[in-house]
C-alpha cells in the first residue's frame, strides 16, 4: 500500500496512490509505504529517483545499519514501533529515508517511511496533526513527532500494564489462603467432613500436608510422632 501525505492549510492530507500517474499529481511531504510491491518500489524510482533497499527492514541491531548517511545525502534510519495487541504485543521494523540536503533529488524534503504492517502511531500522528493545524511544517517535524507519539504511546502502554500488576498484586495479597486457613482457625466449622475412625489431629494433618509440601511451610511442619502410625493411608 502506498500513501501521500501532503499539506494543506497546516493540515496533513492522506491519499491512496493506485499508479504512476497519480503518483506525480502531487507533492508530498511523506510518502508511507506498508507492505510494497514490486510496482509500487518502481513508481517511487521512476518519479523520487529514491531506491528502495531490499534490507531495508533487516533485523540487523548493529548502530552502523540502523543509522547511517549515503553518498547521495539520504539519511537511512530503522527503528522499532509498539504494536499494544493483547493477544499478540510485539514490535515492528520501520525503515525511514529522509533526503535535506540535496536539491537535485525530487525526494529532497520527502520522508519516506517503509514497514510490513499498519503502525497504531503512525495512525494516531495522522489524526492529531489533520486536526490540529500547524503540528507539523515540514518532513523533518513528521518524522520528530512520530518519534514523539511512539514515546507516549509507549509510556501508556507500560502505565497500562502497571495497573493491571498493581490490581493483581492486590488480589493475590489480599486473598483468603482457603479451606486450610479457616480449618486452623475454626476447626469446628470442617469437624462434620472428618472421615469416620480417623483420629482428629490424623485427618487435619492429611489435609494440610498437601499445601504444606507444595510450599515452604514444609521446612516447619514436620510430621507429629503420633501420626506416623497412619500416614501410609494418605502418603
Amino acid at each position: 500500500m502506498l500513501n501521500v501525505f501532503t499539506l494543506a492549510n497546516g493540515r496533513l492530507f492522506q491519499e491512496e496512490i493506485e499508479s504512476l500517474e497519480e503518483l506525480s499529481r502531487f507533492q508530498p511531504v511523506w510518502v508511507d509505504l506498508e507492505s510494497p510491491t514490486p510496482d509500487e518500489k518502481r513508481w517511487i524510482k521512476q518519479y523520487f529517483g529514491l531506491s528502495i533497499p531490499d534490507d531495508a527492514m533487516d533485523e540487523d541491531i548493529e548502530e552502523s545499519a540502523r543509522f547511517y548517511t549515503e553518498d547521495n545525502g539520504d539519511l537511512h534510519i530503522r527503528s522499532d514501533f509498539l504494536i499494544a495487541d493483547n493477544d499478540d504485543p510485539r514490535t515492528v521494523r520501520v525503515a525511514f529515508i529522509l533526503n535535506l540536503v540535496n536539491p537535485e533529488l525530487r525526494s529532497k524534503g520527502v520522508l519516506f517511511s517503509i514497514h510490513d504492517e499498519d503502525v497504531p502511531v503512525f495512525r494516531l500522528l495522522r489524526m492529531r496533526a489533520r486536526r490540529a493545524p500547524g503540528l507539523i511544517e515540514d518532513a523533518k517535524e513528521v518524522l520528530l513527532k512520530l518519534f514523539d507519539a511512539d514515546a507516549e504511546y509507549s509510556a501508556d502502554t507500560l502505565e497500562g500494564i502497571y495497573d493491571k500488576l498493581e490490581a493483581v498484586s492486590a488480589r493475590v495479597l489480599k486473598q483468603d489462603v482457603g479451606d486450610a486457613v479457616d480449618f486452623e482457625q475454626d476447626p469446628a466449622r470442617v469437624a462434620a467432613r472428618r472421615p469416620p475412625g480417623q483420629g482428629w489431629r490424623c485427618w487435619q494433618w492429611a489435609r494440610l500436608r498437601p499445601l504444606c509440601h507444595r510450599s515452604s511451610a514444609c521446612r516447619w511442619r514436620p510430621m507429629p510422632q503420633s501420626l506416623r502410625c497412619c500416614s501410609a493411608a494418605w502418603r
